[in-house]
């Protein structure tokens, strides 16, 4: 195994957090280049701020081919992505683990490099986990693209309802 693939979970983390702050920002000025560019680029398509400080923000991610991350939130979180993956893919949960203690969902097939009836599966499965995270009391933040050699795939920041 690589040794820098146990950053993986603290460099999503990063992410979420420099997305956070940018919303608090803004395009301001004063902040650093890196910052005002991202921001930038976020506020001419975000009509919102960051979450109030009273709200969790925990996040979703989607990667290899076939793995489910949660990144903070509680264990009611990974409990409703363990769920939905029981219930809606329909290959099923191949097995499950924690990634330097992200809890780890690892699904049969390949949803994210889905070919032919699988990819309308794998839709179908990312819209009924967006409405049992809804149900549950999380809502869709945002989603983070993460463009690596290998893949570009997503993670999805999520915030409670209350």
């Amino acid at each position: 195994m690589h040794v820098w693939r146990k950053h993986f979970i603290s460099v999503r983390l990063l992410k979420i957090n420099l997305f956070l702050t940018c919303q608090e920002v803004g395009s301001n000025q004063k902040s650093s280049t890196i910052v005002v560019v991202v921001c930038v680029c976020m506020s001419s398509n975000l009509q919102h701020r960051a979450p109030e400080p009273n709200v969790l923000v925990a996040a979703v991610s989607f990667n290899k081919k076939d793995t489910v991350r949660v990144l903070e939130g509680n264990s009611e979180l990974a409990d409703v992505v363990r769920a939905t993956i029981q219930k809606s893919w329909h290959r099923g949960l191949q097995d499950e683990g924690s990634y330097y203690g992200a809890p780890e969902f690892k699904m049969h097939g390949k949803p994210w490099m889905a070919e032919g009836t699988d990819t309308v599966y794998a839709r179908l499965f990312l819209a009924n986990l967006i409405q049992a995270l809804d149900a549950a009391g999380w809502e869709l933040y945002t989603s983070i693209g993460v463009v690596t050699q290998i893949s570009n795939l997503d993670t999805w920041v999520l915030k409670s309802k209350s």
